[in-house]
This record gives structure tokens, C-alpha cells and sequence, in this order.
């Protein structure tokens, strides 16, 4: 009999799997409980794509042999057949356990758990693979991808420059190595990964070669590209996908004066990632918003103040051009630019909990717990540097900062409302709560109008010295607004400002602005709404009291 397995296993791995099946299955006709026949049969029907009867030999089998690794294993395999993430996630943890020094269990797991959306978990998974295996090329290319995926580039660099180094290197992993070097800017890095991958049709390789000749300055050639895939966006396997494709034609059509084809697909790219994102829209925010519009916050006169350092809160719409001079003052020597690091978050939620009356002593508490937070990123930051904290859409909690803060300074960019929302329906922005709001035109509107609603009737109440700023003058007299806000902040003017770029282009920028920071200044964006006046129509009259109060001009027709 163990001839007999050792036979039909034998033609199970060269590809013979019914013969295989028949000998299994005349080994069980004899010993019905023998173990590695019906684990070896569930393989089959698996590799003959009959998950269901392969799903119901290792359900038995696990409940006969529950300390068997494999058979977990192989049950998560035909749980993913069916599309059952959870049940999978399940087995392959199991197998995990079981078999700890098991480097693909582990990885299975994962992968089990990137597919769930459970990216933490996953990443954990990973690394714990590699430390089982620090070369394990699965675990390399995977993790890489799912850090490029989660926005940090940087860290997945590492992975994926060890993947393609490996002997197992994929042309998958190219492609994903080049994204990840576009995406940190370096253009030349992500050719050489692309002109590794071979002629193909892929879209994901299509779609990485179309983005570098848009960065190249050849949006028509990206577009022929694009439009070259046999079945455009139904040719991807999925809706997040899809709308990748969708936004990358959508950018193209827009810089090759196609903007009826642009605003359509882009449209359609953020219906198909709100598809992807289970339907869920950014109506919680914008009530999280309408309520920050209703707080008021009593603090003591004589507020305790803690030791930090000097602060300015840069906030602003998203889209507003923040990145922008963030990236310029980031060149200050006597600036520390936080890149959107949120340390305000863990001060709301504390401040919340008091209600709307603070003690004294709070005061100095809150920014107490606030400076922890960024010593514990960032370590201590010299005598006489000033911290530039910048997330734009702080710009909701302006009272809290004025109550809790009140040696802090606030900074806030403006840009023409319609170039602002448009701007922000082109963006592919990280799936958050607030960013869906930028599905629709609707939701960019409604956002924009409570929002900036809330800037016009906080600003006149405000403690905090502010200055507004706006971004088309930045364009327009760089010297000027940056010696402004300079003085604003107390700061003299550096020559290292005049080369930001080059101090910016070996960061990474964790926001959309990526590719315009580390370009010369250009104009290309003031403006833009007079090409999408008829898409933008229905909304053009609830921007208009921002467009005057803001001083542009009224739409000219």
C-alpha cells in the first residue's frame, strides 16, 4: 500500500493528477482512515479546481489529525478557492501554529491576511517569515509590494530590491520595484527595473510604462499605451484596479486637452475604488466636521504652558498647495517640517474627553502629551527650530488648537475653490475617512463648504496670531510670500530655501504632490476649472461665496 502511495504521488507531482486520484482512491477503498491518501486526494481536488470536495475531505481530516500543519495549510489553500478569505485566514494561522518554523505557512498566512485587508497583521506575518528566512522570496516581494501599497515606499524599497536581486525574481516584482521608484521620484531607477520586464500585455507593466512617459512628458504616448490593452478597464481583475486604469487615462486626456474623456474617467475611477472600498462614503466626516463647527472650548485665564518648542499649524484644504511650501520651509535649517505625521490626533481625543471646560493645568498637559508623541518620532529638536506641523485638515480642530496652544502660530494656504475641488476629484488620495469624501463632486463640495465654513467663522474668534496665504501668489512671487511667512514666523530668510528642490527630491513625500514638488514652479494648475466649466456647473454657485470672500475672481462665463 505505501508503494502504492509513493506511486500515485509520483504522478500527482508530474502533472497526472486523475491517475493519482484513482490510486488514492483504491488505497481508501481498503483503508478508509488512512491519513495521507485523504490528505493527498484533497490536493487533487484541488489542483482538479473541485474545492468543495477537497474542503470537506480536510474538514474531516483536521477533526481525525488536528496536529498536522499541512493539512491546515492545504485547507486554506481550497478555502481561497472559493473566495472564503476568513475561513483561509483561519486554516493558514493554524498551520502557522502548528508548525512555527514553517517558513511558507507562515507566508501563507500573510498573503491570507493582505487578502482579508488586514495589512498590520499581515505585515507582522511577513517579517516574522523573514526571520525565519531572511531571503524567502515570497516574503520579500510580498511585504514590499504591501508597504508600496500602504504608502510607505521607503520601507518597501529594501524588500523589493532584495526580491529582484533573487534568483526567483518575477516580472512582477520589476514592476513593482519601478513603482515604488517612481513614486520616490526617481525616474531613471524605474526605467532600468522596466526595461527588465519583456514584451508583454500585462496590464499592471503596461500601466507602470504609460506613467513613466506621462512623467516623461509624453501623455500621448501613455495614453496609446493605455488604450492598447485589449480590454481597457474590464481587462483587470478587480474594481480597485480597474479604477487605476480609469485615473491613469483620466490624467493623460486632461494634459492632452481631452477633458471630457478626462473628467469621465476619472469619475468613473473614484466609482469603481468606492466600489472596492465596500460602497462606503465620507458622509461620517463631514458629520465629525459639522460637529467640530458646534465646539467651543473655555480655558482659564493664565493657562499653564509647557516647555516645547515653537509650533505653527499649517493647515488648509486638501489640494491647497501645502506640500508645496512645506517642502520650500522644510529647507530652513531652523524649520522641522513633520511631513503629515499626525500628533494632534491623541490630543483630540484627550481634549473630547474633558468636555468643553479645561483647567489651567490642562493646557500644559495636553501639549505636554502633544511633544511626547513627536520627541518619539522624531527625538529632540535643537534650540531655536521651529516645528511645522502640517495636516491640512487640522485646519477643523483651529479652536482647539487656539484653546490648547496658545503660543502656536497657524498657517493656512488658500487656493482658488474650483481648482481646489477639481483638483481634489482628480487626486488618488489613501482610502481614510476623509478622503472619501472626494468621491463624488458633490461630497468635494460639501466638504468645501463646511470645511472652509468653519475657517470663516472661527478666524476673527481666534487668539493665535494666523496668516493666510495664497497659493497662486506663491507662484507667482515666491520670494515674497516666502519672506512673509517667514516673518510671520519669526525666522530670517536662508539661502538653503532657493534649493529645496534638491533637499526634496531625496525625501519621500507621502502626498499626491509628489512628482510637482521636485519640478521647477509652474502654472498649470491655476486656472484649470475654466477647462471642466460644464462638468463643474451644478456646483460652481455653492463655491461662489468662497471664490469673492476668498478675493478671486467671480466666474467670468
Amino acid at each position: 500500500m505505501e508503494a502504492d502511495l509513493e506511486r500515485a504521488r509520483g504522478l500527482q507531482q508530474q502533472g497526472d493528477v486523475d491517475r493519482a486520484a484513482a490510486i488514492y482512491q483504491q488505497i481508501l477503498a481498503e483503508q478508509p482512515d488512512h491519513p495521507e491518501a485523504r490528505h493527498l486526494l484533497a490536493v487533487a481536488d484541488i489542483q482538479r479546481q473541485d474545492p468543495v470536495s477537497a474542503i470537506d475531505r480536510l474538514e474531516a481530516l483536521v477533526a481525525d489529525v488536528p496536529g498536522d500543519a499541512r493539512y491546515q495549510n492545504n485547507l486554506g489553500n481550497a478555502y481561497l478557492q472559493i473566495g472564503d478569505q476568513a475561513a483561509a485566514v483561519a486554516a493558514f494561522d493554524k498551520a502557522a501554529e502548528l508548525a512555527p518554523e514553517n517558513v511558507d505557512f507562515r507566508a501563507n498566512a500573510a498573503t491570507a491576511h493582505v487578502a482579508l485587508g488586514e495589512g498590520d497583521r499581515a505585515e507582522r506575518d511577513f517579517k516574522a517569515a523573514l526571520e525565519l528566512e531572511p531571503d524567502h522570496f515570497h516574503s520579500l516581494h510580498n511585504l514590499g509590494s504591501l508597504l508600496a501599497k500602504r504608502g510607505r515606499p521607503t520601507e518597501a524599497l529594501s524588500y523589493l530590491e532584495r526580491a529582484a536581486a533573487h534568483p526567483a525574481c518575477l516580472d512582477e516584482t520589476r514592476v513593482s520595484l519601478a513603482t515604488v521608484y517612481e513614486r520616490l521620484n526617481r525616474l531613471n531607477d524605474a526605467e532600468r527595473a522596466m526595461a527588465q520586464v519583456g514584451e508583454t500585455e500585462r496590464p499592471p507593466a503596461v500601466m507602470m510604462r504609460a506613467r513613466l512617459r506621462r512623467r516623461r512628458g509624453d501623455a500621448a504616448g501613455a495614453l496609446a499605451l493605455l488604450d492598447g490593452l485589449p480590454r481597457g478597464a474590464s481587462g483587470f481583475a478587480d474594481a480597485g484596479a480597474q479604477g487605476e486604469w480609469l485615473h491613469e487615462v483620466g490624467l493623460n486626456a486632461d494634459l492632452t486637452g481631452d477633458y471630457e474623456r478626462a473628467f469621465d474617467c476619472l469619475t468613473q475611477a473614484k466609482a469603481r475604488w468606492r466600489q472596492d472600498d465596500e460602497g462606503r462614503d465620507g458622509q461620517a466626516y463631514i458629520d465629525n466636521v459639522r460637529a467640530c463647527r458646534k465646539q467651543r472650548w473655555q480655558v482659564g485665564p493664565g493657562a499653564t504652558e509647557s516647555g516645547g518648542p515653537p509650533i505653527a499649524f499649517f493647515v488648509g484644504f486638501p489640494r491647497s498647495g501645502t506640500t508645496l511650501l512645506e517642502v520650500i520651509l522644510d529647507a530652513h535649517p531652523r524649520i522641522h517640517a513633520t511631513g503629515e505625521d499626525d500628533f494632534l490626533d491623541g490630543v483630540v481625543e484627550q481634549t473630547l474627553a474633558a468636555g468643553g471646560a479645561v483647567k489651567d493645568t490642562a493646557v500644559a498637559s495636553v501639549q505636554n502629551a502633544y511633544f511626547d508623541a513627536f520627541a518619539a518620532r522624531f527625538g529632540a529638536v535643537p534650540a531655536g527650530t521651529t516645528v511645522l506641523d502640517k495636516m491640512p485638515l487640522n485646519l477643523v480642530h483651529v479652536r482647539m488648537i487656539d484653546a490648547f496652544f496658545p503660543q502656536a502660530r497657524l498657517l493656512l494656504a488658500l487656493r482658488d475653490p474650483r481648482d481646489v475641488v477639481l483638483s481634489c476629484l482628480m487626486q488618488y488620495f489613501t482610502r481614510n475617512p476623509a478622503m472619501r469624501c472626494f468621491d463624488t463632486l458633490d461630497e468635494a463640495v460639501t466638504l468645501y463648504e463646511e470645511v472652509m465654513g468653519l475657517w470663516l467663522e472661527a478666524r476673527d474668534e481666534l487668539s493665535v496670531p494666523w496668516l493666510e496665504y495664497r497659493y497662486e501668489d506663491l507662484l507667482a512671487d515666491q520670494e515674497g510670500v516666502i519672506g512673509q511667512v517667514l516673518d510671520f514666523l519669526g525666522l530670517p530668510w536662508d539661502a538653503a530655501i532657493e534649493q529645496y528642490r534638491d533637499k526634496a527630491a531625496q525625501q519621500e513625500i507621502s502626498t499626491p504632490s509628489y512628482r510637482d514638488v521636485v519640478e521647477p514652479l509652474h502654472q498649470r494648475g491655476v486656472g484649470r476649472w475654466r477647462n471642466y466649466r460644464a462638468e463643474l456647473a451644478p456646483v460652481l454657485p455653492r463655491l461662489e461665496p468662497f471664490v469673492r470672500a476668498f478675493g478671486y475672481a467671480s466666474d467670468d462665463g
